[in-house]
């Protein structure tokens, strides 16, 4: 019995992580689900445009993803705006329509993040 004991716990634990994606970053404080979703799509996106700026600034960016670093920025300014409204309506009650215009851009978002991965950018 002492040797299942730890056994057991090991179990408990793993059970309790497996429901978790691990590249998602927890927002503290996070007041719905969607705040916590828009939190990690911009947190990821805003580190891709950082990577990719640097890498232009080293003139190692490759031509031909100018053009999808530039979407992924145009997209990320319009969820980032998305994000605001809907963060300062949230505690009125009267975000319904924000928070559908969040879904959507995060959408385009998530889109584009995808074409820099595809075409192998950071």
């Amino acid at each position: 019995m002492k040797r299942a004991t730890p056994l057991l716990i090991c179990l408990f634990i793993l059970a309790g992580c497996a429901g978790r994606n691990p590249l998602t970053i927890y927002r503290p404080n996070a007041r719905t689900p969607l705040e916590e979703r828009a939190y990690n799509t911009l947190l990821v996106s805003e580190r891709m445009i950082t990577t990719a700026e640097a890498s232009n600034a080293a003139g190692t960016l490759p031509e031909f993803m100018r053009p999808v670093v530039n979407g992924l920025i145009d997209f990320h300014n319009i969820a980032k705006g998305a994000a605001d409204v809907y963060l300062a309506l949230i505690d009125s009650g009267d975000d319904e329509e924000a928070a559908v215009a969040l879904v959507a851009a995060l959408g385009d978002l998530d889109v584009q993040i995808t074409k820099m991965f595809e075409r192998g950018g950071p």
